[in-house]
């Protein structure tokens, strides 16, 4: 079992940022949050799953990267350019696939970011062909085989995706619904930021 980690955020503070939770029973509201890369090698963000079952309300944070390739997790070799999941919210976005219990695949594809040199800023590319961009588990510094590898968002511990699955895998037995809505936030400064810009509406 993966070592806990003391709750650095909470459920009032990602409310008050401007994120609209889903207070369905059962379903999992998966959060990034993307943090000041300090440290080059390591995982700098914070994952969060927002839930709500009957009068209780399941809040959990996993150590992880939105931006592997920002924080040295990936040597990306595939482009000449780091790569970067743009914030925003993301409707229906991850996809629980039957027999699927290491991660949760991509429904659509996506804008993504090229990151300049200007540290932290990015502009936006059309990247419709930019199929594999999951949530999954990533550990030790690798290369990345492909533009996705670079792009995906990553738990640190196996032991962290496994159980956001299993959260997903309960809210298909509860509500039937395998399709889940993925939002990333910034932290400026200590202040969650959300950019209110919503993807993939079509997909709701």
């Amino acid at each position: 079992m993966s070592k806990m980690i003391r709750n650095i955020y909470s459920k009032y503070q990602i409310e008050k940022s401007g994120v609209e939770l889903n207070s369905t029973d059962y379903y999992p509201n998966i959060i990034g949050i993307r943090r000041e890369c300090k440290r080059k090698g390591v995982h700098n963000d914070i994952f969060c799953i927002i839930m709500k079952i009957g009068d209780i309300n399941v809040y959990r944070e996993y150590i992880g990267t939105t931006k592997a390739t920002d924080d040295g997790l990936l040597i990306d070799d595939t482009s000449k350019y780091k790569t970067i999941m743009l914030p925003g919210r993301y409707k229906n976005y991850l996809k629980l696939s039957s027999g699927m219990d290491t991660y949760l695949s991509q429904s659509y594809p996506i804008l993504i970011g090229i990151m300049k040199k200007g540290k932290g800023s990015y502009e936006t590319v059309d990247c419709k062909t930019s199929y594999g961009v999951n949530l999954m588990h990533l550990k030790y510094r690798t290369v990345a085989k492909s533009v996705s590898d670079a792009i995906c968002q990553y738990l640190k511990t196996e032991y962290a995706i496994m159980e956001i699955v299993n959260y997903a895998k309960n809210s298909v037995f509860h509500n039937d619904r395998r399709l889940f809505d993925y939002t990333i936030i910034e932290d400026i400064n200590g202040e969650l930021k959300f950019n209110n810009i919503i993807y993939g509406e079509q997909n709701a």
